[in-house]
């Protein structure tokens, strides 16, 4: 019967016999055969206060043999699917190494672990290393996005001009008369200036990479010349966009002189982001947003008409007038007194009132000359009944007439004379 060594075995041995056992040890798994070389196994008997020992060397010899080739394998990044068999390794042929492609197609803007596992196959239970596992991280870097819009604006102004005309300018009326004067007055349209072109907008940057933070240069330019802009947030034209982060940026831009009309379509605005990538190579996005300018504001679209009616004092308004319109013409009649023995000259002005500046051509001003008769003197009195005739005189005799004769010469030539005298202012007065 074999017995496992131990400690304190009590055998008892009849005299003239001898004692004859079996035994065995068990050895650990791990270790091996060379662990062994030189070792002994010894036996001690302890009996009545003696000790005696004895001594074996050890010598394996094989019994069985198990796994003297093995199957080795890889799960190629697929746990649950059939493993790929890389090939069978003697004892002989350990260690042997296999080398194989595998491709892989992660995700961009993240890093993907894979775990890759390989294993040899044995009969036994092994030793607990029959297994090992490598986890492979691969990250992949996506490109950065952008994009814009714009919002192309200016201010435009409309310009306006009255003509004041009057159809009668000149009047001669009585000393007490008046004038009734006929005017028309001319609101027109001349043009318009665009002016204060801006363009603004936002610059939207998204970084998709949830591993890495990204330095980008950022660029903002106009396909006109004249045109100079600005981006708000950045420190030497640049900005730091964190991992998986979009940030908005907003932009301005001027002009150093108009914009012609022409161009208020069909010009761009665009963007330009520039970056380097984990291996250090430049990289760069755009994105562009078409230029539609316009009116942001409009300036005396519409416009109010005054006149003064002589009296710059008080302007009343004669009525409105609008640019689809273009002009506009307005008429009233004033009645205009004079003064008697003077030409009075009566001074009328127009005025278009713009809201920017009044220029020249906003008012435009009538002259009309009204002159009265000088007041007429009073009529004459009726002149006095004749007095009674005188006494007859006495005859004279140096003329030999008769006195009565001579009365009546006399009388006649005194009304000859009245006559002639009224004649006379009665013609005065007709001139």
């Amino acid at each position: 019967m074999p017995i496992k060594p131990q400690t304190g075995l009590q055998v008892v041995i009849n005299a003239g016999e001898n004692l004859g056992a079996r035994y065995e040890c068990d050895l650990a798994s791990w270790l091996t055969t060379e662990a062994f070389e030189g070792a002994v196994n010894t036996v001690t008997a302890t009996f009545e206060g003696r000790e005696v020992s004895a001594e074996a060397s050890i010598d394996f010899e094989t019994d069985e043999i198990t796994d003297e080739t093995v199957t080795v394998t890889d799960d190629m990044m697929n746990p649950d699917g059939e493993p790929k068999v890389l090939g069978e390794v003697h004892v002989l042929q350990s260690p042997q190494q296999f080398d194989y492609e595998l491709t892989v197609e992660p995700e961009e803007g993240t890093c993907t672990v894979y775990t890759n596992t390989a294993a040899v196959h044995e009969d036994t239970d092994g030793n607990g290393r029959d297994e090992s596992s490598v986890d492979l991280q691969v990250c992949i870097e996506q490109g950065l996005m952008v994009a814009k819009r714009a919002n192309a604006q200016y201010l435009r102004d409309y310009d306006w001009s009255v003509l004041k005309d009057a159809k009668q300018t000149q009047f001669k009326v009585e000393a007490d008369g008046h004038a009734k004067a006929d005017y028309t007055v001319e609101a027109k349209l001349e043009g318009y200036e665009d002016q204060e072109f801006t363009v603004s907008g936002e610059i939207t940057v998204a970084n998709p990479n949830d591993f890495k933070d990204t330095e980008v240069l950022v660029e903002d330019k106009i396909s006109l010349e004249s045109s100079t802009c600005t981006v708000e947030g950045l420190n030497d034209g640049k900005l730091t966009i964190p991992a998986g982060e979009t940030i908005t940026l907003n932009y301005s831009c001027s002009f150093d002189e108009p914009v012609a009309e022409a161009d208020y379509t069909g010009q761009e605005n665009m963007v330009n982001i520039s970056w380097s990538d984990e291996n250090g190579d430049a990289q760069s996005v755009s994105a562009t947003a078409p230029l539609d300018f316009k009116a942001a504001e409009v300036q005396d679209e519409k416009v109010t008409v005054l006149d003064d009616y002589a009296n710059p004092d008080h302007a009343r308004e004669l009525g409105t007038v609008t640019a689809d319109e273009k002009s506009k013409k307005f008429t009233y009649t004033m009645d205009l007194a004079g003064v008697a023995g003077k030409c009075q000259t009566w001074t009328n002005t127009a005025t278009v009132e713009e809201s920017a500046s009044q220029d020249e051509n906003n008012s435009d001003s009538v002259d009309v000359e009204v002159c009265s008769e000088a007041p007429q003197a009073a009529p004459p009195a009726p002149p006095a009944p004749p007095a009674a005739p005188p006494a007859r005189p006495a005859p004279l005799a140096a003329t030999g007439m008769d006195e009565g004769l001579l009365w009546l010469v006399g009388s006649a030539s005194m009304v000859i004379i009245a006559g002639a005298l009224m004649l006379l202012r009665y013609r005065r007065r007709t001139h």
